[in-house]
């Protein structure tokens, strides 16, 4: 019998996850530095985060334009992965702190989620996450202080 693809994604979301928890289960990170991501959702994707400070503007997508920024300064900037020749520009990713990247922060993620909006572009060689959140987005999931953790997403 042939799996569907969703079916396919769902099944490597959750492999994914379990090697995520074996590793940390068996690293010298802290097994308390490590919040699994309870309310997973089909088509989730993992990644990390960091974040930005400003000046935010001009962005890869909007350049000095005062209103691409949502209420709060929920907004991130794309990844090379997630670019996509600027057809990340404008879409909204819900975002979610699942844990740790380093020592620094014992239990770095907050519960809950945040959505963000693209506005710019995260470039490489620099770029050292799957998503740059602004300042104010990282806090809303993360303690700052822990300057990147690993993150679940989804559009």
């Amino acid at each position: 019998m042939a799996i569907g693809l969703s079916q396919q994604m769902n099944s490597l979301f959750y492999i994914a996850t379990f090697l995520i928890m074996l590793h940390w289960s068996t690293s010298s990170i802290p097994s308390s530095s490590f919040t699994p991501f309870a309310a997973a959702q089909s088509g989730s994707a993992l990644g990390n985060a960091t974040f930005y400070t400003p000046p935010y503007v001009p962005s890869s997508c909007f350049g000095f334009d005062k209103d691409q920024f949502p209420a709060g300064n929920l907004f991130a900037a794309a990844s090379e992965y997630l670019w996509n020749d600027r057809k990340a520009c404008g879409k909204h990713f819900r975002v979610s702190c699942v844990g740790g990247t380093n020592l620094g922060v014992a239990k770095p993620c907050k519960p809950g989620s945040v959505i963000v909006r693209i506005v710019d572009k995260c470039p490489s060689p620099g770029c050292q996450g799957t998503l740059d959140l602004s300042a104010e987005a990282f806090k809303t999931i993360a303690d700052p202080n822990a300057g990147k953790v690993m993150i679940s997403y989804i559009e």
